[in-house]
């Protein structure tokens, strides 16, 4: 039988393994019963048939309760020559995925008391005195987990999952005091090359104004790079005929 054992996962369907082919014409769905940790499905949500000589597929409603559940197997299944199914009683578990990692400093220091919110109504949870974390979340889960301490910013603001059927492990954040960086800016005599911190996983754009009072988002012929030690960089070219421009940064994250 499969699955088996403890799921991480919701479970729609099990598969039959027998030693001797099977019957075709014995496949009911009444040889079957599920009893779930919400009780015994009722047979008139089953399908059963046959994916191979020798394997069968029931198939049910899906089940996500966590729990143990039980299945059972019996007449009037029997053998392709006609010998009656011994009876067979399987289990398994349903149990839950958990999402873990840590939060720290820039310099590793673990961040210790924060607070991660997961969405859908979910409890929080707070980070150990080492930054580590630990969220239980239902089988095939979506949403996001969202830290908070203080005035502290995160990285990743929220982290973002997607059908969570198993568990998964270094879902990390990175904690700031500030993500705005302090941006210089060199010339070569051609191009104006502005320079700040990269931070992984911030979204940076660049603004352009004329009057430091009205900013748009910068359309000229420039483009991002990473430079040594990190440095994000950004080329505005000069022609000498365009008005002076002064340059700030947007950023999101």
């Amino acid at each position: 039988m499969s699955p088996t054992g403890s799921v991480n996962n919701t479970v729609s369907y099990i598969d039959f393994s027998f030693s001797d082919a099977v019957d075709p014409a014995s496949i009911s769905t009444s040889a079957f019963t599920l009893t779930t940790p919400a009780g015994t499905v009722d047979p008139y949500n089953f399908t059963a048939s046959a994916t191979s000589a020798t394997s069968v597929r029931l198939t049910f409603p899906l089940q996500n309760t966590l729990g143990n559940y039980t299945v059972t197997a019996s007449a009037p299944l029997a053998g392709i020559l006609g010998q009656p199914l011994q009876n067979f009683s399987g289990t398994f578990t349903v149990s839950i995925p958990t999402v873990t990692g840590s939060i720290s400093y820039t310099n590793g220091l673990a961040v210790a008391g924060a607070t991660l919110q997961p969405d859908g109504g979910l409890p929080a949870t707070l980070t150990d005195s080492n930054g580590n974390y630990s969220i239980p979340v239902p089988p095939g889960w979506t949403g996001g987990i969202t830290p908070s301490l203080g005035q502290l910013l995160f990285v990743p603001g929220t982290l973002g999952l997607t059908n969570v059927t198993n568990s998964l492990t270094n879902q990390n954040f990175i904690a700031y005091q500030s993500l705005s960086p302090l941006m210089t800016s060199s010339f070569d005599g051609t191009n104006i090359t502005l320079s700040w911190q990269y931070i992984p996983n911030v979204g940076y754009g660049v603004l352009d104004s004329s009057d430091l009072v009205n900013w748009s988002v910068y359309s000229g012929a420039g483009y991002f790079f990473v430079g040594p030690n990190n440095q994000m960089q950004f080329i505005v070219p000069m022609d000498f005929t365009s008005p002076q421009l002064f340059y700030r940064l947007n950023v999101t994250h």
